[in-house]
């Protein structure tokens, strides 16, 4: 498993290099900050 895990890191490591290039060099940035709901352990309800 480990070593899925390197191949994938590796194989991955350009793309994140390219995003992070291009968000250090832009003007704006946006995010996405929607609340979702998530289950509260011991209540049977959910969270936000």
């Amino acid at each position: 498993m480990t070593r899925m895990m390197n191949s994938a890191t590796d194989a991955l490591w350009p793309v994140f290099e390219a995003l992070e290039r291009d968000l250090k060099t832009s003007s704006k940035l946006y995010m996405d900050e929607t609340v979702l709901a998530r289950l509260d352990p011991g209540s049977g309800n959910t969270k936000t």
